[in-house]
């Protein structure tokens, strides 16, 4: 838990639309894998605390290491 809230790590995140709907209900996001560059610039821009892990990559080359890594 982060700040009293479950986390999540967001996978196939597209322009982060599903992960707003997440935050509303409670969780703090820590972690994202998208590949689409567009959809990684959106989510850098308007969720700045996710810039280290929005970067475009694939998931098959995301190990499950990394992303609880990311999520601290």
């Amino acid at each position: 838990m982060i700040d009293g809230k479950a986390i999540s790590i967001s996978l196939f995140t597209g322009a982060y639309g599903l992960d707003l709907g997440i935050e509303q209900a409670g969780f703090h996001t820590v972690s994202v894998v998208e590949k689409d560059r567009d959809a990684v610039k959106t989510i850098a821009i308007n969720r700045p605390f996710l810039q280290e892990s929005a970067i475009p990559r694939e998931i098959q080359n995301v190990s499950s290491q990394e992303l609880l890594e990311e999520g601290g």
